[in-house]
């Protein structure tokens, strides 16, 4: 499991977000304290609050492709 820091500033910011993850075949979880969800929710990454940094668990191979999508939000 690879984890990665990112921030979403907007909602058109977690729009993006999940549309780029709903393309990666692995799993993508994203967690705040104990609180985590499907990261591919719209609905569950707008719940966990814009503005707050918000760690990505990738449960599989991470891709070179994969650091670029994730780039503009760390």
């Amino acid at each position: 499991m690879m984890k990665f820091q990112i921030q979403l500033n907007s909602i058109e910011d977690a729009i993006r977000m999940v549309n780029h993850l709903e393309q990666y075949e692995q799993p993508v979880d994203a967690k705040i304290g104990s609180y985590m969800v499907d990261a591919t929710s719209l609905m569950g990454l707008i719940s966990m609050g814009l503005g707050k940094k918000v760690e990505l668990l990738v449960h599989g191979d991470v891709t070179e492709n994969f650091h670029q999508m994730i780039h503009e939000f760390q």
